[in-house]
């Protein structure tokens, strides 16, 4: 395709490359086909992306036909946060997320027990954090072994990823040895901070960095590797980065995850190709582990007037805000709001404020609506 694209185009392209699954390629098909150029000269390039679409769907319902409609490796998210156990087989997943949570999920020395996604909820500190234990991953699953293209798929839906390990130091490492390289092959980025960038169409500006002193492996560098797959963006740069991580942020396929390990034959941490491993000696200090490494803060809510003991504790992301506390009860506290007051990081007690106010660790907090 030689025809002039712009950033969005350029991106479902991208998407359409990396996919993996027809339905991923489906769906990049269906940009590619919303944000191609509508001029004349491009008519081919649309035709050839309508039939591609067609046959491609076409393909996918044969597929249904004949395979049926099997139960999906698929969760939906609940509570304040949720962590994903992972491991090779017979790695102490169903084990941990018992002792864990609330759940009883089939245990057994036969590898690969787990078929599906088991689901419990660990409670702490009044908040409750779903618990996911996912399905082994073996040598190969990034590739689809074992259906491990869905399974390292559901990765992505995770806060937290939790490696389960067993075994002396060799196997521990030969474990999480695996797990990262499967994990890398299937675009999951480990235990780095994405770049904080923002992109958009520049209409015939070409291609324009915005804060170019924050590459700092040289902006030009960058300048003419994006000259090359793009024609019309603006980015903007906004904090330290080298040229090889603003590429990576810039790729929508790659999903940035913090990953530790919990180790059964461990006294004391550990830290392994830059991921820390925890020992699994006490469930309370693995829950605790599991929770301080979510990076949350508690706020607690209250109704108006009524007295510190009916506080309710919830959990929000470091650095979340009055509208993120809205968001996480109900639609209709951001719908209605009309002022928040709070005690605990304001000025003062009792301190009236909006939606933008950022909330701190054991904030108060009581909302308003308009009636």
């Amino acid at each position: 395709m030689t025809t002039n694209f712009d950033y969005e185009y350029g991106r479902a392209l991208e998407q359409y490359e990396n996919a993996k699954t027809m339905e991923e390629k489906i769906k990049a098909l269906e940009q590619m086909q919303s944000t191609a150029p509508s001029h004349k000269g491009a008519e081919n390039l649309r035709s050839d992306i309508a039939n591609r679409l067609s046959k491609m769907k076409s393909k996918l319902e044969k597929s249904k036909s004949v395979k049926g409609q099997g139960k999906g490796l698929r969760f939906a998210r609940d509570g304040s946060a949720t962590v994903v156990l992972v491991g090779i087989p017979n790695s102490g997943k169903s084990t941990l997320l018992s002792k864990i949570t609330n759940a009883t999920p089939k245990i057994s020395d036969y590898a690969f027990t787990t078929k599906f996604p088991e689901i419990g909820i660990m409670e702490y500190q009044g908040t409750k954090i779903q618990i996911v234990e996912l399905p082994a991953i073996v040598e190969g699953s990034s590739k689809g072994k074992a259906r491990g293209k869905e399974i390292l798929s559901l990765i992505r839906n995770g806060d937290l990823v939790v490696c389960c390990l067993l075994g002396d130091r060799e196997t521990m490492e030969y474990s999480l040895d695996l797990l990262i390289n499967e994990m890398q092959i299937s675009n999951i980025v480990i235990n780095k901070k994405k770049p904080s960038l923002s992109i958009n169409k520049a209409g015939n500006n070409g291609v324009e960095i915005v804060g170019e002193s924050n590459v700092v492996d040289g902006a030009e560098k960058l300048f003419d590797i994006l000259k090359q797959r793009y024609s019309n963006i603006i980015i903007r740069v906004e904090e330290k980065a080298s040229v090889n991580d603003i590429l990576e942020a810039m790729d929508v396929t790659k999903s940035y995850k913090k990953v530790i390990g919990i180790w059964n034959n461990s006294m004391k941490p550990v830290t392994y190709k830059g991921i820390s491993v925890f020992p699994n000696i006490d469930i309370n200090i693995t829950k605790k582990t599991i929770y301080d490494n979510l990076d949350l803060i508690i706020v607690y809510t209250r109704k108006p007037g009524e007295k510190d003991i009916d506080n309710v504790p919830v959990a929000l992301r470091k650095g979340s805000t009055v509208k993120d506390l809205c968001n996480m009860l109900h639609k209709d506290f951001l719908e209605k709001f009309k002022f928040a007051r709070m005690w605990g990081s304001g000025k003062y007690p009792g301190q009236q404020v909006s939606l933008d106010y950022p909330l701190s660790a054991k904030d108060i907090v009581e909302l308003y609506i308009k009636n």
